[in-house]
């Protein structure tokens, strides 16, 4: 059975407290991943890997745009609705 979700576990009342803390998280467990899959035997690992980057890399521009939108969005809604919204996403 899966652990209690990050938003569960940790929901602070400062609403820009918990997108910085979910964010290094995520980004502690994204390179987590990666070290995990390069480690992988079998040999596909790496090759998967660098279809995966090349996939990734025409994601930059949303992540872009992902990152510059959430700041003025998080900050005109009120923090009960980010942590309702963050319990929902996390589940």
């Amino acid at each position: 059975m899966p652990g209690p979700p990050v938003a569960v576990a940790y929901r602070p009342d400062d609403v820009d407290r918990m997108h910085a803390t979910m964010s290094a998280f995520f980004a502690v467990t994204s390179v987590a991943s990666i070290i995990t899959l390069l480690a992988s035997p079998g040999g596909t690992a790496p090759r998967q890997f660098g279809i995966d980057l090349v996939e990734s890399v025409s994601m930059i521009p949303f992540l872009a745009i992902g990152l510059l939108l959430a700041k003025p969005i998080t900050r005109a809604l009120k923090p009960a609705t980010v942590h309702a919204a963050s319990l929902v996403l996390s589940a």
